[in-house]
């Protein structure tokens, strides 16, 4: 990610928060990327047969969907990283996926 994520801020911290992430801005396939590759430095003893996958979602704020941003390494593949945009359900959506929820309960 662009910086660390914290749950609570105060103004003036959140501004230097806000401030470091965009001295260090990252896409999502990026953030897996750099996740993959440091656990593969830090672990190097694993074997060449190990797998390893590292997958984020971004919740993206500006947008109508998220980005979700997946690397795996592993036997049958070296190194690979992808993105892809991820829809969010609408409103309807989730209020008959919940109505359903209720029905299937008998409530």
């Amino acid at each position: 990610m662009s910086s660390p994520i914290y749950e609570l801020l105060k103004r003036p911290d959140e501004l230097f928060v806000v401030e470091h992430a965009h001295l260090q801005p990252r896409f999502v396939e990026d953030s897996v990327r750099i996740s993959l590759q440091s656990t593969l430095e830090r672990y190097a003893e694993l074997d060449d047969d190990d797998f390893v996958l590292a997958r984020q979602l971004n919740f993206e704020t500006i947008h109508s969907h998220d980005v979700a941003g997946r690397a795996l390494a592993g036997p049958s593949v070296s190194f690979a990283a992808s993105c892809t945009t991820v829809s969010r359900p609408t409103a309807a959506h989730r209020a008959t996926a919940s109505g359903s929820r209720r029905s299937a309960a008998g409530t």
